[in-house]
């Protein structure tokens, strides 16, 4: 039980650390810049109908800017494709990369 609580926590940093690397962006040609604006992340998951490796969905527990999924520690995390959902027509960049949901595979 103690093996699979401390790989539960690695799951869950590693997971929190990316998505504190990835953050979400007013679409620039849509409209200009508004100081008021809030940009989030309203759902986010794993699921197996967009990971072939995947029998189960694992959906994304968000608490402010953190957000917690459980991943057994048999799913290989290479690769793996997020599905979400953000504020109307936001994107959501990790660094210069570009994500969309249910397409982009992560590494």
């Amino acid at each position: 039980m103690k093996s699979f609580v401390k790989k539960w926590l690695y799951t869950s940093l590693a997971l929190s650390l990316l998505f504190a690397l990835t953050h979400c962006n007013k679409n620039e040609e849509e409209e200009p810049d508004n100081a008021d604006y809030l940009c989030e992340i309203l759902s986010f998951g794993f699921y197996a109908e967009d990971n072939a490796d995947m029998n189960l969905d694992y959906p994304g527990v968000i608490n402010g800017t953190n957000i917690t999924v459980a991943l057994p520690t048999s799913i290989n995390r290479n690769g793996l494709v997020a599905r979400f959902e953000v504020t109307l027509d936001d994107v959501v960049n990790a660094g210069s990369t570009l994500f969309e949901s249910k397409i982009t595979p992560y590494n």
